[in-house]
């Protein structure tokens, strides 16, 4: 499941995760998650990588 993909200008962004884009609550099973980020210039070179986890609980 991808939250956002493309360009965005410098700021601060939030984005809220929620089975309901995907389907519904039981089509997500409760549990710890790793989302990654990925930060890349205007010629497609990663400046910034991080991979963070979270965790799902209905």
């Amino acid at each position: 499941m991808m939250l956002q993909n493309g360009w965005l200008p410098a700021g601060e962004y939030e984005r809220e995760f929620s089975p309901a884009t995907i389907g519904t609550l039981k089509d997500i099973a409760s549990g710890v998650y790793f989302y990654n980020l990925l930060v890349r210039d205007k010629n497609l070179i990663p400046l910034f990588v991080k991979t963070e986890k979270m965790m799902f609980l209905k």
